[in-house]
């Protein structure tokens, strides 16, 4: 009788491409994630029935059945707390535009601000190649080849307790080749020492105004933002993505702690589509380790943000990020001390 796998047996690691014809090999030294248990890979086969004339019978036949799996993007999905040291290549991946300091502590600022699409398959963009190893048998990994992140989504619950306060992502890794049987015999680089964010670090908005009102000294009880990339295939040969095309959508959560005499304002905004603009980080000074902060210039509310917080009246606010002519849709500024050689 065969024994049953763990899922925590498996594992997750990702690389840096240098283009887009140059996909890790199996025995690279991947990075291991700090994902938890859940991921899967999905190679996205087409299964279909040829429904032509002269049938035998009423039922499916073994030789009018096509199966494509080369086209269509696959995909490994993941979520997982945020670690400080391995934050940065998830916001290249989603953000594609980074400015990283050649020396230590390595501050990198994530701007997106792109002009035009990026041109892929000219190596103008950011592309990994994630591994995942499943832990049953020496050649049972996969690969995922020109990897991006087609979604992103963090948040922060800083009025939770325990582990649920922690910073926490999800997303989706799409790429154009999914391989399987894979012997992944690397040196791989073992998950650093635990430093997750919002544990001893704190985040506070250091701005956030609706209609130029003030709104920063209010009690921010949770925060999320969401890159919505729409990863597409506009080329393809023999089938396979031959370039990726992206339409990006930023989102972004406030959570505040009441509605009171100053945040019902934000009621009124909303109905205005009144101008929202947000500087979320930590307490820690410019470029030291562990800085994160997200910057929105400017968005509008798109739902309505009265709720209730139990017998209590509350807001939640959700917003779109917006581009104004000198500001980009979104920025992200992170120090790791890590050189990833952006």
């Amino acid at each position: 009788m065969a024994i049953a796998i763990l899922g925590k047996k498996s594992r997750i690691g990702i690389l840096k491409q240098t283009g887009w014809a140059s996909p890790q090999a199996a025995n690279a030294n991947f990075v291991t994630m700090n994902y938890d248990v859940g991921s899967i890979p999905d190679p996205k086969p087409m299964i279909e029935n040829i429904n032509q004339t002269s049938q035998a019978g009423i039922y499916k036949e073994t030789t009018r059945m096509n199966y494509d799996y080369v086209s269509d993007l696959k995909s490994i999905n993941f979520s997982g707390l945020i670690h400080q040291k391995l934050f940065a290549p998830h916001l290249i991946a989603a953000m594609q535009a980074v400015t990283e300091s050649g020396t230590t502590p390595f501050d990198k600022a994530f701007v997106m601000q792109l002009a035009a699409p990026l041109d892929f398959a000219a190596d103008a963009g950011y592309l990994h190649t994630v591994a995942f190893d499943i832990g049953a048998s020496a050649d049972d990994g996969v690969i995922l080849e020109n990897a991006v992140l087609d979604t992103l989504s963090i948040d922060f619950d800083l009025n939770a307790k325990g582990m649920a306060r922690y910073g926490k992502m999800t997303g989706t890794w799409v790429g154009n080749e999914m391989n399987f049987e894979q012997t992944l015999n690397g040196s791989w680089v073992a998950i650093p020492t635990i430093a997750y964010y919002a544990n001893t670090d704190t985040f506070t908005p250091s701005t956030f105004t609706i209609n130029a009102v003030n709104f920063a000294a209010e009690c921010v009880r949770s925060f999320g933002v969401t890159i919505n990339n729409n990863v597409t295939i506009p080329c393809q040969t023999a089938g396979k993505a031959a370039q990726y095309r992206m339409s990006p959508m930023v989102t972004f959560r406030i959570g505040l702690e009441s509605y009171n005499l100053t945040t019902e304002k934000i009621l009124k905004s909303y109905q205005a589509k009144d101008a929202v603009v947000l500087t979320f980080k930590n307490g820690v000074t410019a470029d030291t380790d562990g800085e994160l902060g997200f910057v929105i210039a400017a968005g509008h509310l798109t739902a309505n943000p009265y709720n209730y917080d139990g017998e209590y009246v509350g807001l939640t606010l959700e917003a779109e990020a917006t581009k104004t002519s000198g500001s980009p849709l979104l920025q992200a500024n992170l120090t790791d001390t890590v050189d990833w050689g952006y």
